[in-house]
C-alpha cells in the first residue's frame, strides 16, 4: 500500500485534535515542535518524521500505531512495511549513481536521519 496522501493525513489529524479537545500550540508543544510545524502537517504541506509519530499518538491519546499504520499503511505501523519493486530499486540506484558527491551526501544525510529515530 502506497503512502497517503498528505491532505488525508493533515485531515485526519485535524480531526483528532478536534475529537481530543486540543489545538495545534497544544500538539506542538507535547511533540516538541514549533506550531508551524503543526500547521504544515494539517495543511498537507509536510508529514511529520517517523521519529515523531509514537511521540504524536501519545500527545493525542490514541492507540500505539494508529498514526503510524494511517501514515505508513503498514499493520504495525512501520515505515518498513513498504515493499518496493526490484526494478523501483534499480531505477532509484541509477538515479543515485549520477548524483554528484555533495548531493549523494545530502541523500545519505536525510535518509540516515529517518532511521536514527528507530534505533
Amino acid at each position: 500500500m502506497p503512502p497517503i496522501q498528505r491532505s488525508r493525513f493533515g485531515a485526519h489529524l485535524e480531526d483528532l485534535l478536534v475529537r481530543h479537545g486540543l489545538v495545534q500550540a497544544d500538539l506542538a508543544k507535547r511533540v516538541g515542535v514549533s506550531q508551524q510545524t503543526v500547521s504544515k502537517w494539517i495543511t498537507g504541506e509536510t508529514l511529520p518524521r517517523p521519529k515523531l509519530v509514537p511521540l504524536l499518538e501519545e500527545a493525542i491519546g490514541v492507540e500505539p500505531g494508529e498514526l503510524g499504520r494511517f501514515l505508513y499503511g503498514g499493520p504495525n505501523g512501520s515505515a518498513r512495511a513498504f515493499v518496493v519493486p526490484k526494478s523501483d530499486l534499480a531505477a532509484l540506484s541509477r538515479k543515485l549513481s549520477r548524483l554528484e558527491p555533495a548531493e549523494l551526501a545530502r541523500v545519505e544525510a536525510y535518509i540516515d536521519g529517518l532511521f536514527d529515530s528507530r534505533t
